[in-house]
C-alpha cells in the first residue's frame, strides 16, 4: 500500500495522543479507515488532507498533521488578520474570493481538516488556500489552469497552478502571522510605555531564554514607572517556565504596575500560559484577538517525521487547565506546580493590526494598549 510507513506512524500516534483519546471511538475508526482508503489511490496531496482530518477530530491545536515540509504551494503568502484574509505579496490586499468562490466558503470547506480552536484554524488555514492539491480536492480549483485571487479593491492576481515553491519558503512550521515570516514588524518603543516584545519563548540552545529574560529585565529597569505592555503577538510558544523571571522582575519593580498584554490568534501554547499568568499576577488587561489556544488544552508530547511524505505529526500527552487551575494526571509536575486559576482569557479590548496597517506604519493594537480600559469587550 502507498504511504504504508506513514499510515503505521499515524495510527500509533493517534492511539497515544491524549486529546484524540477523548474523541468518539467510532469517529476515530471512520476517519482512519477513510484515510487508508485515500492512501490506496496513491494521491499524495489527498492523503495528507485526509490525515489532517484525522488529527483535526481532537479539536486541539497541538494535535495535528503539519504538511508544510512536504508540499508545494503557489508563490503567495496569505495571512488571516481580524475577519479578513490578506495577501502579503508586494502591496497588502484583502482577498475576497478564490476562483470566484467567496473566501469564507473556501475556508469553510477546509474546516474539517484544520486542527484546534476557531482562532487556531485560521492560523493553519491560510496555507491550504495556496496549496493547489487542496484547492482541487475541495472543489476550489479545476484540475488544470490558473488559480485566481480576487481582492477587495477590485483587482485580481492569477497563478499557474503548476508553478509552485516549497511551502516552507513562505509558511514556516511555527507560524507567526507576520507579512514576512523572516521579519518582526512590531514596534518596540513608545514614549509613554515600557514595551516588552516577546516574539518567541524558544529555548532551543543554551542560554537562549536567559538572554531574553536578561534583556527584558534590563528594559524594565531603564523604563521604570511606566505602564508595561507585554507584546505576545505572533509568539508560537516554547518554554514559559524559563521566562518566569520576567514576571518576577515586574513584581519586584512594582507589584501594582499597570500591565497590558497584546495578543493575536498567533499567540499560542506557552505564550497563552504567559498571558494567563500576567492576568493572574497583575490583573493584566488583554488587548487584541482571541488567542490560538483556550485556557484548557493538551500539549507537550512530541513531533515525528513521516518517512513517505516528509510531513510532520504533532502529538500531545500533557494537559493544561489555566481556566480553573486544576491539573490532571496528564499534567507534567513542573507545570502543575505553577498552575493557577486565571479565568477567561478573552480580550478586554478587541483590536487588530492588519498587514495593510503595518505597510502604512500603523499599529492599532499597540495604540489601543496606550489608552486606559473603560468597558470590557469594547472594540478598537
Amino acid at each position: 500500500m502507498a504511504f504504508a510507513a506513514d499510515l503505521d506512524i499515524i495510527r500509533a500516534v493517534a492511539s497515544r495522543d491524549t486529546a484524540i483519546a477523548k474523541t468518539d471511538p467510532n469517529d476515530r475508526a471512520r476517519a482512519l479507515d477513510e484515510m487508508a482508503a485515500i492512501a490506496r489511490t496513491g494521491n499524495r496531496d489527498d492523503f495528507l488532507l485526509e490525515a489532517m482530518k484525522v488529527f483535526a477530530l481532537a479539536g486541539n491545536g497541538h494535535t495535528r498533521l503539519v504538511p508544510n515540509p512536504a508540499i508545494r504551494v503557489l508563490p503567495l503568502r496569505l495571512v488571516w488578520a481580524g475577519p479578513g484574509l490578506w495577501s502579503c505579496h508586494e502591496v497588502p490586499r484583502r482577498v475576497v474570493a478564490i476562483n470566484e468562490t467567496p473566501v469564507e466558503d473556501a475556508f469553510g470547506r477546509l474546516r474539517p481538516h484544520l486542527a484546534g480552536t476557531p482562532a487556531r484554524q485560521r492560523v493553519v488555514g491560510a496555507l491550504p488556500l495556496v496549496w493547489p492539491g487542496a484547492l482541487r480536492r475541495l472543489g476550489n480549483a479545476a484540475e488544470s489552469g490558473a488559480i485566481t485571487f480576487q481582492f477587495a479593491d477590485g483587482t485580481a492576481q492569477s497563478f499557474d497552478a503548476d508553478r509552485t515553491i516549497p511551502a516552507e519558503t513562505k509558511y514556516p512550521v511555527f507560524e507567526t502571522g507576520t507579512p514576512d515570516p523572516a521579519r518582526d514588524p512590531y514596534r518596540r518603543e513608545t514614549n509613554d510605555l515600557c514595551v516588552l516584545r516577546l516574539a518567541s519563548f524558544s529555548n532551543s540552545f543554551p542560554g537562549e531564554a536567559d538572554q531574553r529574560v536578561i534583556k527584558s529585565c534590563k528594559l524594565l529597569g531603564q523604563r521604570a514607572l511606566r505602564p508595561i505592555v507585554i507584546d505576545l503577538r505572533g509568539n508560537p510558544g516554547g518554554d514559559f517556565l524559563a521566562h518566569l523571571g520576567i514576571l518576577d522582575r515586574i513584581a519586584e519593580k512594582d507589584a501594582s504596575a499597570r500591565v497590558t498584554v497584546l495578543v493575536d490568534r498567533f499567540t499560542f501554547s506557552a505564550a497563552v500560559v504567559f498571558a494567563a499568568l500576567c492576568r493572574h499576577r497583575f490583573a493584566a488587561r488583554i488587548v487584541g484577538e482571541d488567542m490560538g489556544d483556550a485556557g484548557q488544552f493538551h500539549a507537550e508530547g512530541g513531533t515525528e517525521k513521516l518517512p513517505d511524505t516528509g510531513s510532520l505529526v504533532r502529538w500531545s500527552d500533557g494537559y493544561h487547565d489555566w481556566t480553573h487551575g486544576v491539573p490532571s494526571a496528564e499534567t507534567p509536575p513542573e507545570i502543575a506546580a505553577e498552575m493557577v486559576a486565571c479565568g477567561a482569557l478573552d480580550p478586554d479590548i478587541k483590536a487588530v493590526t492588519t498587514p495593510e496597517d503595518l505597510s502604512l506604519g500603523r499599529d492599532p493594537a499597540l495604540d489601543a494598549a496606550c489608552h486606559p480600559i473603560e468597558t470590557p469587550g469594547q472594540s478598537a
